[in-house]
């Protein structure tokens, strides 16, 4: 398992993400729901064995993926 950085860019309905794993990037939107955001970390969390998320904060949208986290 290995370490992985993800950003977010976050809008009212969707989550722009970019996730770095090591020199390699890729991308992913989501919608922005705690059923969604729960969804992709379960994913995330079952081969990464340590995760850094940077989000930008957007004061009420940032909530429901703050939420979520709390439970990781």
């Amino acid at each position: 398992m290995e370490k992985i950085v993800i950003g977010i860019d976050i809008s009212a309905k969707t989550l722009d993400i970019c996730i770095k794993k090591s020199n390699d990037y890729s991308f992913e939107v989501i919608d922005n729901d705690s059923k969604a955001i729960k969804i992709f970390f379960k994913k995330i969390q079952k081969t990464y064995s340590e995760i850094v998320v940077s989000m930008e904060n957007t004061g009420r949208y940032n909530w429901n993926l703050y939420q979520a986290l709390e439970s990781f």
